[in-house]
């Protein structure tokens, strides 16, 4: 408990106040709202299929407030960091914490939609049995939204992060919205959502390691202006 308090003080260090309102706070309630709307316009399914396919943007965006260009080599976010024994001990702590962080917002926002917007769908109203089925369906779409949105967002994070201006973010932003709406159309996708879900998040995984050990690699050359 004492070094995940530990790190996720390493990773606040990095963080500005208006960035955690921003990121915390905002995404959630912005997309939470906007999946609500869908939700009543065409059902809890399409509600959640928004909230996934618009996180991973939202955090490509983002991030560039918070670690945008560090895989570049003129990048001057880390200088003060190498006059520190422990500077990249704590960078790596925080690049690894927000990647933990973005799977934290993704189970949160698509677990709002989940369980507050189930059985909305267009005024209709449903059986008993239908509803049962119709919840365990929408489970199962949040825990694959959560993997690919998950996915999704640490890939696209590790790309921004060899550009440092906003409209290199954008950019990787929209063609992670095109990306993911596709993989929501996969064959065999409703008979297996789950196993899907698990794919992508071994991939994300993967892709986070990488994006960690890249990012640590670049900061470590940076000593020796490589």
């Amino acid at each position: 408990m004492f070094k995940m308090k530990n790190r996720w003080k390493s990773y606040l260090v990095f963080t500005s106040l208006a960035y955690r309102v921003l990121v915390y706070l905002g995404i959630p309630v912005v997309l939470s709202g906007m999946a609500a709307y869908v939700g009543r316009k065409l059902g809890g399914g399409a509600a959640l299929v928004a909230a996934a396919v618009l996180l991973p943007m939202a955090e490509a965006v983002s991030d560039n407030w918070l670690f945008g260009g560090i895989h570049t080599k003129d990048t001057e976010k880390m200088d003060f960091l190498k006059t520190s024994g422990c500077g990249m001990r704590i960078m790596r702590n925080a690049l690894g914490l927000d990647m933990l962080r973005k799977l934290i917002t993704a189970v949160i926002v698509l677990g709002i939609c989940c369980f507050a917007f189930p059985w909305i769908n267009s005024g209709n109203r449903f059986e008993m049995g239908q509803k049962v089925r119709e919840a365990d369906e929408i489970i199962q779409m949040a825990v694959y939204g959560v993997g690919v949105s998950w996915f999704f967002s640490v890939l696209g994070t590790f790309l921004t992060r060899y550009g440092s201006q906003l409209w290199f973010n954008m950019i990787v932003g929209y063609g992670l919205v095109l990306l993911e709406t596709v993989c929501w159309f996969l064959p065999g996708l409703e008979e297996h959502l789950v196993l899907y879900a698990l794919l992508y998040l071994a991939l994300g995984i993967g892709v986070s390691l990488l994006a960690v050990n890249v990012a640590m690699k670049k900061a470590e050359g940076s000593y020796y202006d490589k």
